[in-house]
C-alpha cells in the first residue's frame, strides 16, 4: 500500500480547499486523486468545475467515497502499469497525492516521466514529491490541531515558464496585483507591492503556463508591460526591437489617444483604467480593461520558450523542533548542518562514517517524522508528542534539572541540558547516531571481513597453494600467518559452507591479530 498506516487519516477540509487552490483547478482540468479515500477531495473539485477521478486500493473507503456523492472511484492498485496508464491519459492535467514518503517515492519517476510530453500539476499534502522542486508552499491548520502547520507542496512538472519585464509608474504594485489576483474579490484592495513573482496560470490557450514577472534585471523577454509614466516612450521603443509576442502599453487613468495611437504603431496593445486600488474592478465584463485585461493577455498570450523541470534530492528523513524555544535550538542545528536558517523548512546532507543522507528539518511535525527535539520544559504537550512512533526523543532545556531527568527516564527520551549551541551539538550526534529508516543499518566490521574473506574463497580460482606460512609468531607475524592460511585454503576441497566456516574463523584470527574487535565499529557520541 501507498499509505500503510493502521490508522488511515484523511486531508482535513482546509487541506482539501488549499490543494484545489494551488492547482487553481477549472472547468477545463482533470484532475486524479491517488489514494482518494472518502472521496472529499474529488467533491471539492468538482464543485469547481474540475473532471476528478479518485484511484483507491481500500475496496471499503473506495465503496465510502461512491457513497457521498463522487462519480468516478476506481478500486485498484495505482502501481499497476495498466490501471496507472488507464487513469493518466492525455486529458489529465492535475494530481493530488496524500501518500507516505515510500508511496511518494514509488509514484513520483511515472509523474516526472510523463510530463516530458504532457504537463502536469501536482500537489502532495504532509510530504514533498522526492526529485521535484515545489514552486510554492503552503500550510494549514485544522481547527481540531489549533497548534499544527501540516504542509501542501505544489509542483509544475512539465510546465513552461516565460520571462516578463514590468516597467513604468507602480510597476511593484502591479506585479504584486498580478500574483495575487486569482485571491482576490472584485471589491479587495491592492496587495503588498513586489518586485519580482511567479504567476501559475493553469491554463490558457496555449495549455499550461507560468510567466515570471520582475521589475527590473537583464532580458531576453518573452513579454513587456509597460506602465504609462515620463520614460515610458524611451521603454516603448527598447521593447520595439525585440520580437516578444507580448507588448503591452498600459495607461492608469482614463482613455489617452496619443498614447494609443503610438501604442499601435510601434506594434502594441493599448490598455487603460488599470487601477491598482482596486485590481480587479471588471473582471467580470466581456471587453475587459485595466488589470483584468493585462491579466488576460498573459494567458492568452502564444508563448514559445520552455523550462524543463528542474530536480532536486528526495527530502530524506523528517526532524522536527518544537516546543516554547524552539526557534533558537532550530536556527543553531540549521547551522551545525550548514543549513541557513532562514525559513521554517530546511534540506540539508547528514553525513557520518557509515553513510550519507538528506535529511528535513522543520519547525512542524508531521506523520512521517522520525526524530523530535521537544525545546521546553517537560509538558502534557511534549508527552503527548514523545508518544508518537519516533527514533529519536531529545528533550532540551538550559541547566540541570533532576524533575525533568526522571521523566524523560519514564519515556525513554533523552535530556540535553545545555545552551542552544552546545545542545545542538549533542543533537546533531544524536540525528548521526540514529538508524533511519530510510538508510541501512552499518554492517559490523567482523561480519563485513568474514563476508568479503567468503566471497573470495567461495570465488576463487583453482591456483597452486602459496608456500606453507611459519608457524606461530605474533602481531605482523601473526597477521601474516593468518593471511597465508586463508590463501591456502582455496586449494583445499571443502564445500561451500565449509568454507564460510572457514572464513569467519579466519577473520576472527585476523582481527585478533590487528586488536580489532566489533565494539570499536559503534559511534561514539559525546
Amino acid at each position: 500500500m501507498l499509505a500503510p498506516r493502521k490508522t488511515l487519516w484523511s486531508t482535513p477540509g482546509v487541506g482539501v480547499e488549499a490543494a484545489c487552490q494551488l492547482l487553481r483547478l477549472g472547468a477545463q482540468d482533470k484532475v486524479i486523486d491517488v489514494g482518494c479515500g472518502d472521496g472529499r477531495f474529488l467533491l471539492e473539485a468538482a464543485k469547481r468545475g474540475a473532471s476528478a477521478v479518485g484511484l483507491e486500493i481500500d475496496a471499503e473507503r473506495a465503496e465510502a467515497a461512491r457513497a457521498n456523492g463522487c462519480v468516478d472511484v476506481r478500486t485498484c492498485n495505482a502501481l499497476d502499469e495498466a490501471e496507472w496508464s488507464k487513469a493518466f491519459d492525455d486529458g489529465v492535467t492535475c494530481a493530488f497525492l496524500y501518500l507516505v514518503p515510500r508511496g511518494l517515492r514509488l509514484v513520483a519517476p511515472r509523474l516526472i516521466e510523463r510530463s516530458k510530453t504532457k504537463p502536469i500539476r501536482v500537489v502532495t499534502y504532509m510530504a514533498p514529491l522526492p526529485g521535484a522542486k515545489y514552486v510554492e508552499k503552503t500550510t494549514v491548520t485544522p481547527a481540531h490541531q489549533p497548534s499544527a502547520a501540516w504542509p501542501l507542496y505544489a509542483y509544475d512538472l512539465g510546465v513552461a515558464t516565460v520571462k516578463v519585464c514590468v516597467v513604468g509608474r507602480d510597476a511593484s504594485l502591479v506585479v504584486g496585483a498580478i500574483a495575487r489576483y486569482h485571491l482576490l474579490q472584485e471589491d479587495d484592495k491592492a496587495p503588498q507591492p513586489v518586485d519580482e513573482a511567479v504567476v501559475r496560470f493553469p491554463r490558457t490557450r496555449y495549455g499550461v503556463m507560468n510567466v515570471s514577472l520582475h521589475t527590473s534585471g537583464e532580458g531576453p523577454f518573452a513579454g513587456y508591460i509597460v506602465l504609462a509614466s515620463e520614460r515610458w516612450k524611451d521603454y516603448v521603443t527598447a521593447a520595439h526591437t525585440s520580437d516578444a509576442p507580448l507588448r503591452l502599453l498600459a495607461d492608469a487613468g482614463a482613455f489617452n489617444a496619443d498614447h494609443a495611437r503610438c501604442a499601435v504603431q510601434v506594434d502594441f496593445e493599448y490598455v487603460h483604467g488599470v487601477d491598482v486600488s482596486r485590481p480587479k474592478k471588471g473582471c467580470d465584463e466581456r471587453d475587459k480593461d485595466g488589470l483584468p485585461r493585462i491579466v488576460e493577455a498573459l494567458r492568452e498570450a502564444d508563448w514559445a520558450s520552455t523550462t524543463p523541470v528542474e530536480a532536486e534530492e528526495p527530502a530524506g528523513p523528517h526532524v522536527a523542533v518544537l516546543g516554547p524555544d524552539a526557534l533558537p535550538l532550530y536556527r543553531a542545528l540549521c547551522l551545525k548542518l550548514s543549513a541557513a536558517p532562514v525559513d521554517d523548512v530546511h534540506t540539508c546532507t547528514l553525513s557520518t562514517k557509515y553513510y550519507e543522507t538528506p535529511l528535513t528539518l522543520s519547525l512542524a511535525s508531521t506523520p512521517e517524522t522520525e526524530a523530535l527535539v521537544y525545546c521546553g520544559p517537560p509538558s502534557s504537550e511534549a508527552a503527548a508528542l514523545f508518544a508518537n512512533n519516533l527514533k529519536t526523543r531529545l528533550l532540551v532545556v538550559q541547566g540541570y534539572d533532576t524533575a525533568a531527568r526522571e521523566w524523560c527516564a519514564a519515556r525513554g527520551v533523552e535530556l540535553v541540558s545545555e545552551a542552544p549551541a552546545a545542545a545542538a551539538a549533542r543533537c546533531r550526534g544524536a540525528l548521526e547516531a540514529t538508524l533511519w529508516s530510510t538508510v541501512a543499518p552499518p554492517e559490523p566490521a567482523a561480519a563485513r571481513v568474514s563476508r568479503e574473506l567468503s566471497d573470495h574463497l567461495v570465488n576463487a580460482s583453482d591456483s597452486p597453494p602459496p608456500p606453507p606460512p611459519p608457524p606461530g609468531g605474533s602481531g605482523v607475524d601473526a597477521f601474516e600467518a593468518a593471511v597465508d592460511a586463508a590463501r591456502a585454503t582455496c586449494a583445499e576441497s571443502l564445500s561451500d559452507e565449509a568454507r564460510r566456516e572457514r572464513a569467519a574463523d579466519v577473520a576472527t584470527k585476523l582481527l585478533g591479530a590487528l586488536g580489532v574487535g566489533d565494539e570499536s565499529d559503534s559511534d561514539s557520541v559525546t
